[in-house]
């Protein structure tokens, strides 16, 4: 059996003459992307000594180029619906909106790739093109809708 698993810094190809079993396969995906969760857990063990703290140091943190720390303050792609204004702005990672520079309307922010922290070409994380439309205003515009019924 021939294995080939590619991570964004590690290549990793597996030759054997026998199949690998499913724990092998996985631990050949987590050593070439980094993440090394505990998948499988053998009968009989509990969670209390399966469980390992381990000090995460700079050196052991796989760098990823184009994520975003916690707390970090991200740019946004704005498209703005309502004003027409197209460029960039910037914002906390997490928030859930932004206000577009020309005409301060709230718009959602989205991931600009699809993957939570991943920036796109254009360097951002969150892609702010349709206005922001919070729970409250939702039920609101549910009770207009059924008293003009």
């Amino acid at each position: 059996m021939r294995l080939a698993i590619k991570g964004e810094e590690i290549s990793i190809i597996l030759q054997s003459d026998r199949e690998l079993t499913t724990q092998e396969i996985i631990a050949a995906h987590q050593l070439s992307t980094g993440n090394f969760e505990a998948l499988f857990v053998k009968e009989g063990e509990t969670e209390k000594n399966t469980k390992v703290d381990v000090e995460k140091t700079d050196d052991s943190k796989p760098e990823r180029q184009g994520w975003v720390e916690k707390g970090e303050v991200v740019n946004v792609e704005v498209m703005c619906p309502f004003c027409g204004f197209t460029g960039k702005t910037t914002t906390h990672w997490k928030n859930s909106f932004c206000k577009c520079p020309s005409c301060r309307e709230k718009l959602y922010n989205k991931f600009s790739t699809g993957v939570p922290g991943e920036k796109n070409s254009y360097g951002c994380v969150y892609l702010a093109d349709e206005p922001m439309v919070f729970k409250n205003q939702i039920e609101t515009d549910e009770k207009m809708f059924e008293e003009a019924k």
